[in-house]
């Protein structure tokens, strides 16, 4: 066993030891199999990683703490056999080895990508013949319109800053974050082949080619792709990512506007709506202009002048008045459609209706009003839920 391919390592210590065998590289995320039982081989594709350690019998592919993978064996825990040794030892060392070649290949190569994407998204990129000479080295076609996806993993900085006085945590938190960047990526890249992608700090940005025609079957195709992602991620990790999507801009040049676009979608979806989400910069509407307003001192007046009798009176009263005004809100001023929403009776919202009006001395039927109310609502729930 020389180390060089991993199927080979593979197919001779199944010769040995006579046993269906799998490799989960957790460093590249990726499986490999020498198995006759499908059985065996949809477990191992289908459950997730700790419970794999946890049911399945393996023995970790590591050198002193640092882990690179698990060897999974289709046998009870008992049913190890003390002859394997020497076979497994040569095997781990073999994959060691495998591993190791890859990382070196593999780190060069993602180092000079993600600085040459970040630099993009960034707009550090100065001379236009440099982008061109840059990216053939990639084999990428960066003309015509693009747009940038940014996929953000949920509460990983407040996860990894709870995790650092462990270094175990540590290390486990950042291979469930290789694992989410290379669902991410190979499930993007099923739809969208060879993009340009940087991984950051707790994201990972791609650069897509992007049609200004037809624009609702691109989104459609992208929407469905980000969904089965976001579903693979929470099966695969047990964590959630976010999702923003800038437009598309004309020019590779001016992807760095709609990369600022798509990260400040996610946050502020994120904080309306929770974690994740998908959601399109075009999609935002008004968010678009409150998002460089909410949490200043003129804003917080603002809705404070409108709807601070009613978030007085909800702290002081344990009352749900500013969540039934934000059902009425969304459901266009109509009490019934707010009613169902509530799942609470009509006579009921009624009631809660007529106290929210007497507090805010609100006149339902002046236009001018309810604009304003609707903006202090939406302004009240960016700083609750965008600060968080």
């Amino acid at each position: 066993m020389n180390g060089e391919e991993v199927e080979p390592i593979l197919n001779n210590l199944r010769n040995f030891i006579h046993v269906d065998i799998a490799f989960i590289d957790t460093f590249f995320g990726q499986s490999y199999f020498c198995a006759q039982s499908d059985a065996f081989v949809e477990i191992i594709k289908e459950t997730n990683l700790p419970q794999l350690i946890r049911e399945i019998p393996n023995r970790p592919v590591a050198i002193g703490d640092k882990i690179y993978g698990y060897l999974f064996f289709d046998v009870d825990a008992q049913d190890i056999q003390k002859s394997w040794g020497i076979s497994l030892s040569h095997a781990i060392s073999a994959l060691l080895i495998s591993t190791q070649k890859k990382l070196a290949k593999s780190e060069a190569e993602k180092r000079y990508r993600d600085e040459f994407v970040q630099d993009i998204l960034l707009k550090n990129v100065r001379f236009e013949k440099e982008v061109w000479n840059r990216a053939q080295l990639f084999n990428w076609d960066l003309r015509g319109p693009q747009t940038v996806v940014v996929v953000d993993i949920d509460n990983y900085k407040h996860q990894f800053e709870m995790a650092k006085q462990i270094d175990e945590a540590v290390a486990n938190l950042e291979e469930i974050k290789k694992r989410i960047y290379y669902i991410a990526t190979s499930m993007i890249k099923m739809k969208f082949s060879n993009i340009p992608y940087a991984e950051m700090s707790d994201s990972i940005a791609f650069i897509l080619p992007s049609p200004f025609t037809e624009y609702e079957s691109f989104k459609k195709k992208l929407y469905s792709t980000i969904s089965l992602m976001q579903q693979e991620v929470a099966k695969k990790t047990k964590f959630s990512v976010t999702v923003g999507v800038g437009s598309i801009k004309d020019s590779i040049f001016s992807c760095y506007q709609s990369y600022d676009e798509a990260r400040k979608a996610l946050e502020m979806i994120r904080k309306t709506c929770g974690t994740g989400h998908v959601i399109f910069w075009k999609d935002l509407g008004v968010y678009k202009l409150l998002g460089n307003l909410y949490n200043t001192k003129d804003a917080v007046n603002f809705y404070y002048d409108y709807i601070g009798k009613l978030i007085e009176h909800d702290k002081n009263k344990k009352t749900q008045l500013v969540g039934t005004l934000e059902s009425i809100v969304r459901c266009n001023w109509q009490l019934k459609a707010a009613a169902e929403e509530l799942s609470i009776h009509y006579n009921t919202l009624k009631y809660r209706f007529r106290k929210i009006c007497e507090l805010m001395e609100f006149d339902v039927y002046d236009s001018e009003q309810r604009l304003n109310v609707a903006l202090s609502l939406k302004l009240y729930l960016m700083d609750k839920y965008l600060d968080k």
